[in-house]
Parts: C-alpha cells; structure tokens; sequence
C-alpha cells in the first residue's frame, strides 16, 4: 500500500507530558477525552522514548533525528550548524514553515528558528496560562495558510510545573489536600528539599492530572478549529511530549533525569487514508521527522538516525523489535534494549542497570550481577558515536557554545525551574 504525498504536516509537542495521564494509554484516567478521541482515528504508539529529559536536547533531536551527542544542543550549549537543516529542506520543497511555541529553553536564542518562515513565542508561564495564546496564535495561523503546502510545529508547557491548572480543574481533583505543598512552586529545587509524604505526592499527581485535562481541552478546541478548516482528514497531525516528569517514582518530583518514567512519551500519528491501530514496536522519538519526510515525498538534507514509521502504519511488520534505544543528559547515558535500561557516565563513575519492566521506579540496580549486558550497551553507544563522527562534525560549540540570554529569557527559565 501506498499513499500520495501529504502536503499539511502539523506537529504537536506537548511538553511534560507522560504516557499514563492519557486515557488512551492507560484505561484507569479519564484526563484526555478529546485526545482519546483523536487517538481512535489514529495510529498510537505505545512504546516511544524520547532522547533526554530535558526541552532543549530532546526538541532538537526530534526536529533533526539526531541524537545529542551529535547535535549537541542543550540548555546550557548552542552549537553553530553547517548543514541543511530539516525545515529548510521542507521550505526549499515549497513548505510554509512556522513554529508557535512556549518559549523557555525553545525561545530562537537555543538555535530553534533555523528554517521556520515564522517563529511565534507565546507569552510565559509567569504572566498566566500560556493556552488561550496558544490557540489564538494557532488558529489564526492555520486559517491565513490553509490553502498552502505548510510544516506547523505547536509547543506548549502548560503540564509542565508549576502544577497550576485553572481552580475549576484543580480543586476538582486536587481540593481533597490539607498539606503545605505550594503549587505555584516548580522544579526539583523546591519539591526534593521537602519532607513529602504520601498524601503530598499523590497532592502533586492529582494537580498534574487537573493540568492534563485543562490541557485536553484547549486540544478539543484545536482539533475542533482543523475539523472547521477542511484540515483534520487532510493533514498528517503528529502528537507527542518532549519527555516525561516523575512524579514521585524513587521520592522524585520533576525531571531532569533519566529514569525510563522520564523517557517514556506519547506518540500518536494522524495519516491521512489510514486506519487506526496499535503498535507495541520499541520506537525513538528520531523517528518522528523520518516519518514527515516519508510522508511529504520530501528527500531528507543528511541521513537522518531515526527510521520512518511509515511502513509500520501502513501494515508492514517491524523490523526491529529489540532495539537500542539512546538518551542522554549532563555527563550521563541512557540506553534502553529489551526490559533491560542502563544509565552510566562514560567516565565509568556511575553504571546502574535496571529491569524497568519488572521494577518500574527502577530502584534495584543489577549491573553488578549482569556484567555482559552492560558491556554490550556500552558498546553500542560508542560504535554509533564514532558512525556518527562525519554528522556530529557539522555542529561545533564556539567558545563552550552557552546560549547568550537576556534578562527575559532568563525569567521565563527561572518560572519553569530551570535556573535560580
């Protein structure tokens, strides 16, 4: 089976945002009616890992299908780009490229506006809810273009911290708690200095929860306005989270590491003239741009890293169902085959190996016992970064590559709990 080439590709990258809070991956919430709604027209992929738990990194690995050790971009180091990139292939084919995204370590300052036509920054976080902006910017776009071949990126943060919802979605689910938690707080410098206890952690669950159901229906409101503009069946719609958030899983609030509970994202894919379904293969979120090009008929600039998923929505059977899958973040690696999850520093200071199916807040490390499987983990990493070396060299930090942020930049991080 074959399908003619999209012409309307709209990527969604929710941020923050777990797998389990989303009735269609898991059947106990109710959070997500209008996205489980969109997901039974759709393919859903159950097993997708993103490449950090952090925007920057695993952003840039989504809209490039590179892993970070190659593209090099993080919230600390912006790398100078000699290559063709993704969005300017897609222009140079006759694209319309735009992105309205949250700002935060997504503002043009990380190297996220190469190849957009247009690059809309939403309000902050710390003016207020970034979702009416969200909508307005988006619809206003899709109605001026919906006429042309366009690429649309649509970021927001609103599940991310601080926890916030609207009171009518949070003291609906979160109104139960007499604790001292402040849910204007965010990040891990304020959540792990303090003594919680059950009811505080299920406190910061059920406030996440409110946020996925506010979230979910400005997501009813969107995919309602594309229905209105002959866009919904036409269009190629990707929806996905940058990284996951512990909520409590090893005493943990936030994210920032690389635990699988952080990895673990949606990924939910609208074709066009394809039936819905579900696919259990292991996938990376590098597959995402692979699929776009597949899809739009488009030859990619380099060799993407990533695989198209486009065989398997069309009824192929997978090709590889044990895969190594890669993130990394600061010093540290990640790389997940089978139930097996290694986490080490290539400076051999730290190496932890979990079975993540059996021990999901993954706190009984077996590297000791396991010492082969570690070993071909670490291999794996190391063949795929030196047959990546020719790639890796079209990106190179200046002068330690820190991005230059002024004062506003360094507000809208300090409101997401990235900096001080």
């Amino acid at each position: 089976m074959t399908i003619p080439p999209v012409e309307r590709v709209i990527l969604i990258s929710i941020d923050t945002l777990r797998a389990d809070f989303l009735g269609c991956y898991n059947p106990e919430r109710d959070t997500s009616p209008h996205l489980d709604q969109f997901a039974s027209h759709s393919v859903v992929f159950t097993e997708v890992l993103s490449h950090a738990s952090s925007t920057a990194t695993s952003h840039k690995s989504i809209l490039y299908s590179l892993y970070p050790s190659v593209h090099k971009t993080s919230k600390d180091t912006v790398p100078v780009e000699h290559l063709v990139s993704p969005l300017q292939a897609l222009q140079a084919a006759g694209f319309v490229t735009a992105g309205i995204v949250g700002g935060g370590q997504l503002r043009a300052e990380f190297g996220f506006a190469k190849g957009f036509d247009e690059y809309i920054e939403l309000p902050p976080l710390l003016r207020g809810n970034q979702l009416q902006a969200f909508e307005e910017e988006s619809f206003k776009w899709l109605a001026e273009h919906r006429q042309d071949k366009f690429f649309l990126f649509l970021h927001n943060y609103e599940p991310h911290c601080p926890y916030d919802a609207p009171d009518e979605y949070s003291s609906k689910r979160a109104g139960w708690y007499q604790g001292e938690v402040d849910p204007g707080q965010c990040g891990a410098q304020y959540y792990n200095k303090l003594q919680m206890g059950k009811d505080d952690f299920q406190f910061v669950r059920d406030l996440y929860a409110a946020e996925v159901e506010y979230l979910d229906d400005a997501l009813g409101r969107l995919f309602g306005e594309l229905k209105r503009l002959g866009l919904y069946d036409s269009s190629l719609i990707l929806f996905t989270s940058d990284h996951g958030e512990s909520l409590g899983e090893r005493g943990y609030v936030g994210h920032n590491r690389l635990y699988h509970v952080q990895l673990r994202v949606p990924l939910i894919v609208k074709l066009p003239d394809t039936p819905p379904s579900r696919i259990d293969t292991p996938l990376e979120s590098i597959d995402l741009m692979p699929t776009i090009f597949a899809s739009v008929g488009v030859e990619p600039p380099y060799r993407f890293q990533g695989k198209s998923l486009l065989p398997l929505m069309l009824g192929q059977p997978p090709q590889d169902t044990d895969r190594f899958r890669i993130a990394t973040h600061s010093n540290l690696v990640s790389i997940h085959r089978g139930h097996w999850h290694l986490v080490y520093s290539p400076d051999g200071h730290r190496t932890e190996l979990y079975d993540f199916r059996a021990d999901p807040e993954e706190v009984d490390d077996l590297s000791a016992d396991n010492e082969p499987i570690v070993r071909e983990l670490q291999d794996y990493y190391h063949r795929m970064e030196q047959d990546s070396r020719e790639l890796a060299d079209q990106f190179e930090l200046r002068d330690g590559g820190a991005p230059v942020l002024d004062e506003k930049a360094r507000e809208e991080l300090r409101a997401l709990g990235y900096i001080q």
